[in-house]
């Protein structure tokens, strides 16, 4: 589930840059993505970028990170808020 939610926002982020004529980058670094977008980011949705980045580790490099409900709860929410924003 928090890797589906860290691949949405990411798929998102890519379509935005697609609708802006960039080209694709290939990277999986959300905060890296937004930095990139031609129009402004509200900082909340900056740092829910931020905030589901670990999950993109995670799913790439499942030793390095422990996580839980509550980490999933947050994931899931930063989504939300992220889909509201865009």
């Amino acid at each position: 589930v928090r890797s589906n939610l860290f691949q949405c926002v990411l798929f998102i982020i890519k379509a935005i840059h697609i609708s802006q004529n960039k080209p694709l980058v290939k990277t999986h670094d959300l905060g890296f993505l937004i930095d990139t977008i031609n129009s402004p980011v509200p900082q909340e949705i900056i740092q829910d970028c931020d905030a589901l980045n670990i999950y993109g580790i995670k799913a790439r490099y499942p030793l390095m990170l422990d996580l839980n409900i509550q980490h999933c709860e947050k994931a899931l929410h930063n989504a939300e808020i992220f889909f509201l924003g865009v």
